[in-house]
């Protein structure tokens, strides 16, 4: 069911992207109001061609032709696939076994659960996400992940394999909770397929994580000077900062007998 969107993204608009974030929404219900995709494509590709149209739209299995509608759990791999079959052929595994193994860790929903997904570009989210997708350099996905752990102190994970990488893009992130990423050119069908440039950060926020990465990009610091003082200027600043806190401290870690400043000095 569609939630009218109140969550406020504006903090991911202080970004100066080449392409906007996606939002996502898994339904049981074929959503209402909205068009369905006019075109068939690979369920990873769905994320680009959001970002192109003028338009959100939902997708249904017959508008995926790749291994998405599978993942998604709309229909169910043949037995050829969960065997071990295809990647040594494309070169992903050396062999049926390394291949078959793959399958005990890919998420996927429960089949039948999800029956479509909509999308729509940040300018044009009207509804709650249960994902939110973005895409940028390396700078731009480190104020991310930065502003996910800013209030939380949550750890940065990555986590993939080799081949359909749509399951950790979408359903990882729902399952665990917690936000994912990856590098565009190591996943091999977005690879193979050229959806995006190469060394590009997609990161993948599910939604019990969006409302706190939204409020941190617009409460932190969004640009910190040690980036772009130098390094010399920053180890001066780092030693002055290490040395000031272990005078204040100079008991307390005179009793733990360390001494961090001494000790790099």
């Amino acid at each position: 069911m569609f939630t009218p969107l109140t969550t406020d993204l504006s903090g991911f608009k202080k970004f100066n992207y080449k392409r906007q974030p996606v939002g996502v929404k898994f339904e049981f219900g074929r959503p209402k109001n909205m068009k369905e995709l006019d075109v068939k494509a690979p369920m990873c590709e769905m994320f680009k061609l959001a970002q192109d149209k003028d338009y959100p739209f939902y997708m249904s299995k017959a508008n995926e032709n790749c291994v998405g509608r599978l993942i998604m759990g709309m229909e169910q791999f043949p037995a050829y696939t969960d065997a071990g079959e295809l990647g040594p052929l494309y070169g992903i595994f050396k062999n049926d076994a390394a291949n078959k193994k793959m399958y005990d860790f890919v998420p996927m929903f429960t089949k039948g659960t999800v029956n479509y997904v909509a999308f729509a570009r940040l300018d044009q989210l009207k509804f709650e996400p249960d994902l939110l997708l973005t895409i940028g350099t390396a700078d731009q996905a480190e104020k991310i992940m930065r502003a996910m752990s800013w209030s939380t102190g949550l750890p940065w994970e990555a986590k993939a394999s080799s081949a359909l990488g749509c399951a950790w893009l979408y359903v990882h992130p729902i399952k665990s909770l917690s936000v994912n990423w990856m590098i565009t050119g190591m996943q091999f069908g977005m690879k193979a397929k050229h959806f995006f440039e190469e060394g590009q950060v997609i990161i993948a926020i599910p939604f019990n994580l969006i409302p706190t990465v939204a409020q941190n990009l617009k409460d932190m610091q969004f640009d910190l000077p040690a980036y772009t003082m130098g390094r010399e200027a920053f180890e001066k600043v780092e030693l002055e900062s290490m040395g000031k806190l272990a005078e204040q401290f100079k008991d307390e870690a005179s009793s733990a007998g360390t001494n961090l400043y001494k000790a790099r000095d």
